[in-house]
C-alpha cells in the first residue's frame, strides 16, 4: 500500500489487483486490531504496586509465593528455625543440610 500511495506503481493497475491490495490492507489492520487488543489483555494482568503491597501476610500471599519458590530451581534455601544466621539447604533429591555462605560459598555445619 505504501508504494501504491507513493506512485512507485504504476498508475494503471487493474482491478483485480486493486481488489488484492485492498484485502491486504484490510487484513493488515484486522491483525494491528487483534494484536492491541492481546497487548491490553496482558496490560491488564499487571497490577499496581499497591496491589501488590496488599499481599504480604495472606492466604493468597503466601499461596503465590509458595508456587513461585517451587518453581525455583535446586538447591533451595530457607533460613533454619530458632537459629539465626543459619540456613537450610534442599537438594533436587529432598536431602537437606543445615549451614551458612561464607565468601559465597555455602559452607556445612558439622552436626554434632
Amino acid at each position: 500500500m505504501e508504494a501504491l500511495a507513493n506512485g512507485r506503481i504504476g498508475k494503471k493497475l487493474d482491478k483485480k489487483t486493486l481488489r488484492k491490495l485492498r484485502e491486504i490492507a484490510l487484513l493488515r489492520g484486522q491483525l494491528l486490531q487483534k494484536v492491541s487488543k492481546l497487548e491490553a489483555q496482558l496490560r491488564g494482568k499487571e497490577r499496581s504496586v499497591e496491589e501488590c503491597l496488599k499481599l504480604p501476610g495472606t492466604a493468597k500471599g503466601r499461596n503465590q509465593l509458595r508456587r513461585a519458590l517451587r518453581a525455583t530451581p535446586f538447591p533451595r534455601y530457607e533460613p533454619a528455625k530458632n537459629r539465626p544466621g543459619i540456613l537450610i539447604r534442599t537438594e533436587a533429591d529432598g536431602t537437606s543440610k543445615r549451614g551458612r555462605f561464607v565468601g559465597r560459598k555455602f559452607e556445612v555445619l558439622d552436626v554434632t
